[in-house]
């Protein structure tokens, strides 16, 4: 199996900015998606206006690894999943795959006695789901747009 394990880390509205300072320190430039350019159709597109400009999506390529973030957003602002972010808890393992079947398969495992965050779909950066698995542990899988 080809694929790669990235850290993604969860952000109390300050992904942008922990973004803008990680590309000093490691060089490179971070790619940030803000809620507001998602289209139209997502279930990301129901969040409140006043949480538009809140990251959904941030990547800073380090080395041939990516850290990944967002800003988590107050309970029920866009998840049903009722997770409240907590610093220590913050992270996420996010597996980066090249085929769809796979990142099926690979959902689908980790799902079995978990609960889903959002299930596999297509999105503007790529085709992405993620979830808590059965031991809590929260996980993001993503094949990325060509």
């Amino acid at each position: 199996m080809n694929c790669k394990l990235n850290p993604f880390l969860a952000f109390d509205r300050q992904c942008a900015e922990a973004f803008d300072f990680y590309a000093q320190v490691f060089g490179g430039e971070a790619k940030i998606f803000r809620f507001r350019e998602m289209p139209d159709g997502g279930p990301e597109t129901t969040i409140p206006e006043e949480y538009a400009d809140c990251v959904m999506y941030a990547e800073l390529p380090v080395g041939d690894n990516v850290l990944m973030g967002y800003d988590h957003l107050p309970e029920k602002a866009y998840t049903d999943t009722n997770q409240r972010l907590r610093i220590g808890t913050n992270s996420y393992i996010s597996i980066s795959l090249e085929d769809r079947s796979e990142a099926d398969r690979i959902f689908g495992e980790l799902a079995e006695g978990g609960k889903f965050a959002s299930p596999m779909h297509d999105t503007f950066f790529g085709y992405f789901g993620s979830l808590i698995d059965r031991f809590g542990v929260q996980w993001m899988v993503h094949v990325e747009a060509i």
